[in-house]
């Protein structure tokens, strides 16, 4: 605006300077009065010239000489970011300081200024982008000359660019996105990329633009679709994912799942589609829907305990057959420490199993004693499972368990009766065994009777008394009922108490029986008694596998692990290879007269000690049989909990 006033300030001052002077006869006004307006024009003179200079943008003039554009004036900052000055462009055309295609362009527009059209055009140079505004100045109703503003606008110009080059790249990414993309506005298709004409079933994109929306969904689907439109379009806000069915060119329906939002595309505000094929996720979950409600109808209808705990044993599931089993309602248990149940007795060995499936993120089988509603103990058998997530680590424990409380007191039973068949079977080599000390004995009262007496003799009967009262002692063992009780223990010492029971059956059968007992072994946690009976049972295997003259060892190795290694080898009649791995199953055996309980009681009493037991064997040559035990650093607090 100030450019303005001076500008016109400037001209009206010119008109006074002729209204003062008489051209027409040649005669000037007094000297004084001309001077004085000489002096009144040069002020608003220099104001014109001081703010062209100082202008931010650049202002030029041109007049037609010659039949060219001569440039009168140029001046501002423009002109110097242009890298141009005001001597370069007075007094000369386009074309001097112009390239020839550029000024070719501009000549135009130069053109149609001096023709008196107002016009405008953008240039550049040096990087520099402006915007020049040519008005015609007349004069005596024709063009005197021209003047042109113009301003900076490469920042404008710069942000256009990106503009264009941030929507092509966006046009790219949205034609190559994996997700089918739709524009739409009020349901007509406008866009869509690669991806939807393929979702589609179509071949071109020209066979899906221009056809409503609603023509590509499913019926029942019209109206949810029709108030998505209205929501995006009233609301101006996007809308979450929904999923809805797709019907495709080729009438297959597909379940799609699509977010919208509102966007501006070519200049109007339309919709924009994200449409993603869910299929197959549909279709998953409809099946796990479907074995969910299997494996709900399987749990709540199974005798067997369900239960799902986190990594603290709280119950975070239980099966509706704890209210049956153990007395309990699931509702009373959710939310439960599963530890709370659990025997005291038994506390620190489940414990210890219960960290040992989160560490080694394995299954696991325990057995523990559980506290039913009644008050009562019930025996539980119990696989525990990790359940472990994407990241590697243990989210919640499963376990399933089933109450063999009654299949306890039959295996106690069954033990019982295999102690009392033992009984009967070492009948002969204990009547044989008693029968030679007695026989000492005997002879030594005939000496009596007579009257020879020597202290010696009371030492020998003394010595052969000990030796039945420890052979009676033994046998009673086996025959009487014992309770299950852990203690410390040292494997040799049973060891010992087995060979003096069965020595004497083995020397009615011709059979060698050595022993080397390693010494300083480390002491077992472990029931004496049971392990006594797992012993008899597997040495008089062994003696019952040799017809006739031959061979045993029993043998304790430890390596100073964790383990005490007991070895029983035989030069028996060996055991094939198909039948090796039925060993141990009730009513199976190598025996022509035997059920095979002998050894299912000794592998079932093995478990208990958290051992285990090997064999190898060759037809012909023998059998090595391998009990491998738990020393007391290891297993005291993991024990057997059964009673």
């Amino acid at each position: 605006m100030k450019l303005k006033r001076t500008r016109d300030f400037f001209y009206n001052s010119i008109d006074e300077f002729h209204d003062i002077t008489d051209h027409k006869n040649g005669i000037p006004q007094p000297i004084s009065e001309r001077m004085g307006v000489e002096e009144a024009l040069r002020i608003p003179r220099e104001e014109l010239q001081e703010t062209v200079q100082l202008q931010r943008g650049m202002t030029f003039k041109f007049k037609k000489m010659d039949e060219k554009f001569i440039h009168t004036l140029a001046d501002g900052e423009l002109l110097y970011r242009l890298g141009l000055s005001p001597e370069q462009l007075i007094g000369r055309d386009l074309f001097d300081f112009l390239p020839g295609e550029m000024a070719n362009i501009k000549i135009e527009h130069y053109k149609k200024a001096w023709a008196g059209e107002r016009t405008n055009y953008v240039g550049q140079l040096n990087g520099i982008y402006y915007v020049a505004a040519l008005n015609p100045i007349v004069r005596s109703g024709s063009v005197a000359e021209v003047i042109a503003s113009c301003i900076d606008i490469t920042e404008r110009m710069q942000i256009e660019v990106d503009l264009k080059e941030s929507e092509e790249k966006y046009r790219q990414l949205v034609d190559i996105a994996p997700d089918a993309i739709v524009v739409h506005r009020d349901g007509d298709i406008l866009y869509i990329n690669q991806a939807a004409v393929k979702l589609f079933g179509a071949e071109r994109a020209e066979d899906i633009l221009g056809k409503s929306l609603l023509d590509f969904i499913h019926p029942d689907d019209h109206d949810l679709t029709r108030k998505r439109i209205e929501q995006v379009q009233q609301n101006n806000l996007a809308i979450g994912p929904l999923e809805k069915r797709l019907v495709r060119l080729d009438k297959q329906c597909i379940h799609v799942e699509t977010t919208a939002a509102p966007i501006h595309y070519k200049g109007t505000l339309v919709t924009q589609k994200i449409i993603r094929d869910v299929t197959e996720r549909v279709r998953t979950e409809a099946i796990m829907r479907d074995r969910e409600e299997k494996y709900r109808l399987i749990t709540e209808n199974m005798s067997d305990l369900i239960g799902i705990l986190d990594l603290n044993g709280v119950f975070q599931y239980a099966s509706p057959s704890h209210q049956s089993v153990v007395g309990y309602s699931p509702e009373y248990l959710l939310g439960q420490y599963v530890i709370d149940f659990v025997h005291p007795e038994d506390v620190p060995y489940f414990k210890k199993q219960y960290a040992e499936i989160i560490q080694a993120k394995s299954p696991y089988q325990v057995e523990f004693r559980c506290r039913h509603h009644n008050g009562n103990w019930v025996t539980l058998e119990a696989q525990g499972n990790p359940i472990i997530e994407e990241n590697g680590e243990v989210k919640h424990i499963v376990f399933v368990a089933r109450d063999i409380t009654e299949r306890k007191k039959s295996e106690e039973l069954l033990r019982k009766s295999k102690n009392l068949s033992l009984v009967g079977e070492l009948a002969a080599g204990v009547a044989h065994e008693i029968r030679n000390p007695m026989t000492s004995i005997k002879g030594f009262i005939e000496l009596l009777k007579t009257g020879i007496s020597k202290p010696e003799y009371f030492e020998i009967l003394s010595t052969e008394m000990n030796r039945l009262e420890s052979i009676i002692d033994e046998f009673l063992l086996l025959a009487k009922p014992q309770v299950v009780d852990f203690n410390e223990a040292d494997v040799n010492g049973i060891l010992h108490h087995v060979i003096t029971l069965l020595n004497s059956q083995a020397i009615l059968k011709n059979i060698e029986l050595n022993y080397e007992l390693a010494p300083g072994l480390p002491r077992l946690w472990c029931d004496s008694n049971q392990l006594k009976q797992v012993f008899i049972n597997l040495v008089k295997n062994a003696i019952d596998a040799i017809d006739n003259k031959g061979k045993i060892t029993i043998q304790t190795l430890w390596t100073g692990g964790d383990t005490i290694k007991v070895r029983i080898a035989d030069s028996g009649c060996g055991i094939p290879d198909d039948r090796l791995k039925l060993l141990g199953e009730p009513f199976y055996s190598t025996k022509e007269k035997g059920v095979g309980l002998g050894l299912m009681v000794s592998f079932k009493i093995i478990q208990e000690h958290q051992g285990r037991i090997s064999f190898q064997s060759e037809v012909g040559e023998g059998t090595i049989v391998d009990v491998n035990l738990p020393i007391v650093s290891n297993s005291r607090c993991a024990r057997s909990v059964s009673r």
